[in-house]
């Protein structure tokens, strides 16, 4: 018979039962349908870069093709491609790893931090997060910076904080790691910085050893940062309001203005200690996260108010997502358990339509996989001119020459009366594609544009219209009436 307090004998696997299906739920959201979709225009940049020979060329090509100019994620794409294959599944899921052990780490931070109860509540909101998924699906860094964040933190947050050579070695790499994985990763180190600061003399180390550690960690970045300061962003979003700031974390949950209280609310909760009502004073623990949380947004605000403004897409500020869940879920560990789950709930609900819209909408990113499929059956000399949303920055053609080019000629359109090249002015017919959204043509071609006119020849795909092309009868002598 067991003794009092001590574990039954089924007691250990049903311990272990929720986390498994937590893991599950994370996996099968990151993974499913995986390779249905063509890669885009900055996941066609991170496979362009991990398929160069070696380090080297990857390394000169880096300069002239990504904007970020940080060469750890292409470095580590590169060695998991050779040994899982160039094809945009294993390339996406490098991603999808580091994604479903990023929710492990979020459980972790939320137990270490709160109770298992908040442990498990952030892990489950971390699985299901959307762009937390969203992220995880795509051959970019950004979820590689999300785990790098986290393991920063966790190691930061674990009992004993940075006590030890090992523990000290392993966060400068951290520290390191997250500035070469991306710009913004710099800005999660000066927050980390600044918090490890505020502990110094308390638990965690001294001040002196505050500054060797971050002075290590700087001379290990500095020869790099000059990559990031000597060009322009590719792309920038113009001045947004506050508003956007301060509804940042609707992006996390999903919701609208009167989730955005309940998530306030919540995230307030859990820096609440646990004390007795009225004063329960505020638990120092989850000060950490509300940095995390708060800093490095705030900061790429401000620089984006006086400097390029690049606040504004959700991918900028995903590392500052797993604060956000953790502060709900402490959030949800002060509420009664049945309130807690309902609330649960209703969260996980909200995630429904963004997972739909954001991950498995049928036309969500133009199927330039079947594109070049249905066209490797047309003649090689019929060309491809591509259209976009953006005519002014026509990213899209560069996916379809992902895929499409070296059977024919792609070019973007729309081209200039005096840039016809003449081989493509001399071809009989070509191709011109259309992006689709929502089943509605986003930029429709022009019924005559250069040589060409529409055949009236269509096909439709996931994301674009595909319409041929043949060139317009040249026009007869001028006869004398």
């Amino acid at each position: 018979m067991a003794q009092a307090g001590d574990s039954g004998p089924g007691e250990g696997s049903r311990r272990w039962l929720v986390p498994a299906v937590l893991f599950l739920v994370a996996l099968a959201l990151r993974s499913l349908d995986l390779g249905r979709l063509s890669l885009w225009y900055d996941e066609v940049v991170s496979m362009h870069l991990a398929r160069q020979s070696g380090p080297m060329a990857l390394l000169e090509r880096l300069e002239a093709t990504d904007a970020t100019r940080a060469p750890l994620h292409p470095f580590l794409l590169q060695g998991w491609l050779a040994v899982f294959g160039t094809s945009d599944l294993a390339g996406r899921s490098f991603s999808v790893v580091c994604g479903v052990v990023t929710v492990g780490l979020i459980g972790w931070i939320g137990t270490v931090v709160f109770d298992r109860r908040a442990g498990l509540a952030a892990a489950w909101l971390a699985a299901i997060c959307p762009p937390l998924v969203v992220y995880s699906r795509e051959v970019r860094m950004y979820a590689l910076l999300t785990l790098l964040t986290c393991l920063a933190w966790a190691l930061v947050l674990r009992p004993g904080g940075l006590r030890g050579i090992g523990r000290s070695v392993v966060y400068v790499v951290l520290l390191a790691a997250l500035a070469y994985c991306h710009p913004l990763g710099l800005i999660m180190a000066v927050t980390l910085a600044g918090v490890c600061l505020a502990e110094s003399g308390r638990s965690w180390f001294s001040l002196r050893r505050w500054f060797v550690l971050h002075s290590a960690a700087l001379a290990l970045v500095a020869p790099w940062l000059g990559h990031f300061l000597d060009h322009d962003p590719e792309s920038v979003t113009g001045p947004l309001p506050l508003k956007f700031l301060l509804g940042m974390p609707i992006a996390f949950v999903g919701g609208n203005a009167l989730t955005l209280v309940g998530i306030v609310f919540l995230a307030a909760l859990g820096c609440l200690g646990r004390g007795t009502w009225p004063r329960p004073g505020i638990d120092r623990r989850a000060l950490p996260l509300v940095a995390w949380f708060v800093v490095p947004p705030t900061a790429l605000y401000l620089y984006s108010l006086v400097g390029h403004p690049l606040f504004g897409p959700v991918r900028y500020t995903l590392f500052s997502a797993p604060a956000c869940l953790l502060l709900i879920a402490g959030g949800l560990s002060h509420l009664p358990r049945r309130t807690s789950l309902a609330v649960l709930c209703g969260l996980s609900l909200l995630t429904i339509v963004p997972l739909k819209q954001g991950v498995f909408a049928p036309d969500l990113k133009a199927d330039w996989r079947a594109a070049a499929l249905f066209l490797g059956d047309r003649p090689a000399s019929e060309p491809l001119l591509v259209t976009s949303s953006d005519p002014s920055q026509n990213v899209e053609v560069e996916a379809a020459r992902y895929y499409v080019e070296g059977s024919r000629r792609v070019e973007a359109w729309p081209i200039e009366d005096d840039e016809w090249p003449s081989d493509l002015l001399s071809a009989p017919s070509a191709w011109i594609s259309e992006p689709v959204r929502d089943g509605k043509i986003v930029a429709q071609a022009p019924e005559f544009l250069g040589p060409f006119a529409a055949s009236g020849e269509v096909k439709a795909l996931p994301g674009l219209r595909l319409v041929r092309l043949v060139r317009r009868p040249e026009p007869g002598p001028v006869t004398a009436p």
